[in-house]
């Protein structure tokens, strides 16, 4: 199995919020622990790390509903590692090329814009 490689730094994340979210102190998306695209996770994550949300236990109740959930830590009080896509490889991009990458993370991100709606609606 050949890994990639390429721009990715330990700690990549790509993150999205909304108003209602941002208001929370809380964002939503996936990021790769390691280099080249290894150990990628995906949850919620406070926008400042030293403020915890008023949304946090919600948030983590309704992601361990949906998904297995990691231990929580400052930064991330819900995640879990994106077993399906976890280390980036050859079988990833085969997976971009035929289209069940994009499919996959359409699935995830709706996932958790539900969990967010949820929480931020109570």
């Amino acid at each position: 199995m050949e890994k990639l490689s390429g721009n990715g730094v330990i700690e990549e994340e790509c993150l999205f919020t909304t108003p209602d979210l941002k208001a929370q102190n809380l964002e939503f998306g996936f990021g790769c622990e390691h280099s080249n695209y290894h150990d990628c996770y995906f949850g919620f994550a406070h926008i400042k790390y030293d403020q915890e949300s008023p949304l946090k236990s919600q948030i983590q109740s309704l992601f361990k509903a949906k998904f297995r959930a990691d231990e929580p830590n400052p930064k991330w009080p819900a995640s879990a590692y994106w077993d399906q896509h976890r280390n980036w490889d050859d079988k990833t991009m085969a997976a971009i090329l035929s289209g069940d990458f994009a499919k996959d993370l359409k699935v995830l991100i709706e996932s958790l814009n539900e969990i967010a709606t949820k929480a931020v609606k109570g």
